[in-house]
Order: structure tokens, then C-alpha cells, then sequence
């Protein structure tokens, strides 16, 4: 080979070249991709259940964006549209109505009722969809994403979840909303940029989110994959004795948390100039049951932090107790600052026709719930829109 081939001049001529080809085929797969197979900045991740459950529809698709953990009806990304009426749910198992279409959950319902009272209106509505499904959590997610959005109005639905979900060694921390981490995942400037402009670095970003929900999708879509698994904790429930009733101390006590969480609700509400309604969650769990709907219980209680695994059963009186402590300090909250509250574990009937599981509403009872929710709704619409 002729030593002139490896001259300098030589090799920056095909490093040019070959650059000059890298390049050229970067180019083609984004023209291509940007064509026929975009990929969006913010992915929807969709997943199909099949379940014979009494109360739910056998098929559902659950519909949740990758970035926000949101599902929505009518919902355009980023700013509100002029004219329209956005409205932000936050909320627990419900809210999130894992085993329901967009339009039988609570707050699907809820926006065609108001678009019958709004005709012309455009009616935007979100809820999360992400765990956990408690109030702090919950409050850090709209912190995140309300500024972006600017919601009119805010719609909170916590307070079983609590009481279902903290651990019974729980210790209070008062700066715990200052050290949850932002809902949203940080990225570099040069990331958002490339992101934006490149359908290469869209697919490479979200392929782990991708194959994640391909797995999640292969477990859960299974044929009555969570009807199985609704007996199956069932099961072990009823085998287990419930555990004397827990106290709990000023200093360990998770309803602390709980209405620091409503006035970091209320702040952020404040801070982006929407109105908030609070509501108290519904919950099948009473003092007294009947064996139908007893026998739908199937939750437990994590024993400590440090040992998540560990669970154990109280009483159904216990919870309903419980609930009424934590709504009081919605109530005197909504109270104290002209809010709207509205109990609906006071008024969502705690049957079988209503209920899955403790916290799991049938499509009944989300149309229930939609239905009871409008009176109060309406007024603060009215005063929202100006009628």
C-alpha cells in the first residue's frame, strides 16, 4: 500500500468522510423516523386488562403518560387552551381506577356531567395514576406539575389510603414534603434539547420505560390476573386474627403528615391561582358488616418501615374510626379557609355494589361518587367561570 495513503492530509479526508457518512445516516433514520414513526416527547404507556370482576367491565385500557404519571380525558400537553376548563384530581385507588375505562372513573364522570352544564366548553380533566397513593406523595405531584399546567380548579381525594397504608411504627418527620424528590425526573438542559429535536434520543430515553411497561403488561394482562389476586389476599386475610386496636401517639401519628400535606395542597392551589376542593375518601370498612361485604376485605397494614413485608390485619371499626380523625382535619381546614369539603365516606353506600375491595369503587360507585361530587362542584365552576 502506498505511504501516501496514511499522510495526514490523507486520514482528515476520511475521517471526513466517514463522519461525513455517520452523519449523513443519523440524518436518514431521524427523516425516517420523524415521517412514518414518531415517537412523543412524553409517551402514553398503554395497558389492557381482562378481569371477570362483579361491578367492573371485563376489558379495560389504562392509559398513563410516562413523564407525569397522569391519565386525563380531553387533556392537550402543556398549557391550558383558551376557553377551556382544566380541572386537576389527585387522589388514592379510586383516583387512579386502575380497573376502570377513563370514562367510569369518578372524575371521568364528572367532566361529562359538567360539558351537560358547559355546552361549547372544552372540559380538561387529569387524575394521577402512580403510587403511592397518599397524600404527600400526591400533594409533591400536583407541586411539580401544577405551575406548567395551571389547573382552575383542584380536586383532593385522600385519607383511606392513609390509614390503609402507613405502617404502624410510623414516625413523623415535619420536612418531609422539602425532601421528597420532584415528581418529575430532572434532566440536563442539553437532554430537554436533544429530546426535543431528536426522535433518536426520544426512543434511546424511553426504551427502559418501554420495556418496563412491556413487562408489566405481560403479568397484569393476564386473564383475570387481578380477580385472582384480589382472592388470593382475601385468603390470607381471613385466615389471620386482626390485631388489638392500634393507638396512635402525638409523635407517631400519620394524620400529622396528612394535614401537612392539605396545607401544602392549599399553597400550591394558592401559588397557581386555582380553587381546591377537598373530599374525604370513601372506604368500605365499617364497624358493622354484613358477611357480603366483609368478605371483600383484603388489605393489611405494613407492621414497620423497615420491614414493608411484614403486614398485619386490624379491625374494620378501627379503620372507619380512623378515617372520621383524618377528615375532621380536612373539614377544619376546608373550614378556616372558605374551602369546599365534601365526605364522601359518609355518603358512598359501603356495599358490594359500591365497592371492590376497601378502597376499589365499582363503576357504580363511581358514577355514585360523580354524582354526589356536581352539587358541590358546580358552585365553584360557576364562581371559576364567572356565571
Amino acid at each position: 500500500m502506498n505511504a501516501d495513503f496514511f499522510s495526514t492530509s490523507n486520514l482528515l479526508k476520511l475521517g471526513r468522510r466517514l463522519f461525513l457518512i455517520v452523519v449523513g445516516l443519523v440524518l436518514l433514520i431521524e427523516g425516517v423516523l420523524w415521517a412514518g414513526f414518531r415517537t412523543p416527547v412524553n409517551p402514553t404507556l398503554t395497558f389492557r386488562f381482562n378481569n371477570q370482576i362483579p361491578g367492573l367491565k371485563g376489558k379495560v385500557t389504562f392509559d398513563v403518560t410516562a413523564v407525569e404519571q397522569m391519565r386525563s380525558r380531553n387533556w392537550e400537553p402543556g398549557s391550558k387552551p383558551a376557553g377551556a376548563l382544566r380541572i386537576l384530581c389527585v387522589g388514592g385507588m379510586a383516583t387512579m381506577g386502575q380497573l376502570q375505562n377513563t370514562e367510569d372513573t369518578w372524575w371521568g364522570q364528572l367532566a361529562a356531567l359538567l360539558e351537560e352544564k358547559l355546552p361549547g366548553v372544552k372540559v380538561e380533566i387529569a387524575a394521577n395514576a402512580g403510587l403511592p397513593f397518599l397524600a404527600m406523595p400526591g400533594t409533591k405531584w400536583v407541586a411539580t406539575f401544577a405551575p406548567e399546567w395551571q389547573p382552575d380548579l383542584i380536586i383532593a381525594n385522600f385519607g383511606a389510603g392513609e390509614v390503609l397504608s402507613q405502617p404502624l411504627e410510623y414516625r413523623y418527620s415535619a420536612n418531609l414534603f422539602e425532601s421528597l424528590p420532584p415528581a418529575r425526573r430532572q434532566r440536563s438542559a442539553l437532554k430537554e434539547a436533544m429530546i426535543k429535536v431528536s426522535q433518536i434520543s426520544r426512543w434511546w430515553v424511553g426504551r427502559d420505560v418501554k420495556y418496563a411497561s412491556l413487562r408489566s403488561q405481560a403479568v397484569m394482562g393476564e386473564e383475570n390476573y387481578f380477580r385472582d389476586s384480589f382472592n388470593q389476599m382475601r385468603t390470607e386475610y381471613q385466615k389471620l386474627n386482626p390485631i388489638p386496636n392500634p393507638f396512635r401517639l402525638s409523635d407517631a401519628d400519620p394524620r400529622n403528615e396528612y394535614r401537612d400535606a392539605l396545607k401544602h395542597l392549599l399553597a400550591t392551589s394558592q401559588s397557581v391561582g386555582a380553587q381546591l376542593i377537598l373530599t374525604g375518601e370513601p372506604c368500605l370498612c365499617r364497624e358493622l358488616m354484613t358477611p357480603e361485604n366483609a368478605a371483600l376485605l383484603c388489605t393489611f397494614l405494613p407492621k414497620s418501615p423497615a420491614q414493608p413485608t411484614m403486614m398485619v390485619k386490624v379491625q374494620s371499626g378501627w379503620v372507619e374510626r380512623e378515617i372520621r380523625r383524618y377528615q375532621e382535619v380536612a373539614q377544619n381546614l376546608a373550614r378556616e379557609n372558605q374551602l369546599t369539603f365534601v365526605d364522601l365516606n359518609e355518603t358512598i353506600l359501603p356495599d358490594a355494589d359500591h365497592f371492590v375491595n376497601e378502597m376499589t369503587l365499582t363503576d357504580q360507585g363511581a358514577r355514585e361518587m360523580a354524582a354526589q361530587l356536581l352539587p358541590k362542584v358546580w358552585p365553584v365552576v360557576q364562581k371559576i367561570r364567572g356565571l
